[in-house]
């Protein structure tokens, strides 16, 4: 999926068998997304995403709640997710998906789940 206004939360050592990463960004239709990466360097067929996406409604309701436009979006988020420790392991690029999920639900926002 291509986005716009990309931005990279966090991503793992990649030297480890499985990378994950983590980016926020708007997709053509301006609508959120949060994505979450895993590459199987040693098997691509395993290679998969997982989606959170808003739909055009809540992205603009957030934007709203955290007082930016909604261009600001994902730089907003990123600035909220900063502080990681030097090339987190994968699980911890997880963890982190779930604590961005956690804070559009403490923001009211609601999002569907998407996996390729």
């Amino acid at each position: 999926m291509q986005l716009t206004e990309e931005e990279l939360l966090v991503e793992s050592d990649e030297d480890l068998e499985i990378g994950a990463s983590l980016s926020v960004g708007l997709d053509d239709r301006n609508r959120m997304v949060v994505q979450l990466e895993y590459v199987y360097y040693d098997d691509h067929r395993r290679d998969n995403t997982l989606y959170a996406l808003l739909d055009q409604e809540e992205t603009t309701t957030l934007a709203d709640r955290l007082h930016v436009s909604t261009a600001e979006l994902p730089a907003t988020l990123r600035k909220h997710f900063d502080d990681h420790p030097v090339l987190p392991p994968p699980s911890y690029v997880k963890g982190q998906f779930k604590e961005v999920l956690d804070f559009l639900i403490d923001c009211g926002a609601r999002y569907r789940l998407y996996e390729t």
